[in-house]
């Protein structure tokens, strides 16, 4: 009989710990459902404050873009006209070469003879021949 009774009163604390065991995985799903809404409730106003942020960022960052093209097509339109300028500047030099070198040839067409040396008073004539452009 006692045995009988020890094994009833095994049997209800076995039934009553899966009971428990139940309850507690009901509990914890129960809690995890909760911890769960509760974060997401406190988080989402956090989050949507990020976001705000965020999109106001991606503005400023899209200002300082167009800002930035427009100042790199300004530099560039300045190198075409300092390119343009230089090319300009090289033809006037070229120009400028040719007619230096045209001015050292003029010495060597005239012979300067003794005797116009000797009188100054004279009125020499002047004879300026330019080389043919051919």
């Amino acid at each position: 009989m006692l045995s009988l009774l020890l094994l009833l009163l095994f049997l209800f604390l076995l039934l009553l710990l899966l009971l428990l065991c139940c309850v507690y995985k009901h509990l914890s799903k129960a809690m995890k459902f909760f911890t769960l809404v509760w974060e997401t409730i406190f988080y989402i106003p956090e989050r949507e404050h990020e976001i705000k942020v965020l999109g106001e960022r991606l503005k400023e960052m899209q200002r300082s873009n167009v800002n930035l093209v427009k100042e790199l097509d300004e530099l560039r339109e300045r190198e075409t006209r300092l390119q343009e300028d230089m090319e300009c500047e090289r033809e006037a030099e070229s120009v400028m070469e040719q007619q230096l070198c045209n001015l050292w040839m003029v010495p060597t067409m005239f012979y300067i003879s003794s005797e116009v040396e000797q009188d100054s008073c004279e009125t020499i004539p002047v004879f300026i021949c330019l080389p043919d452009e051919s």
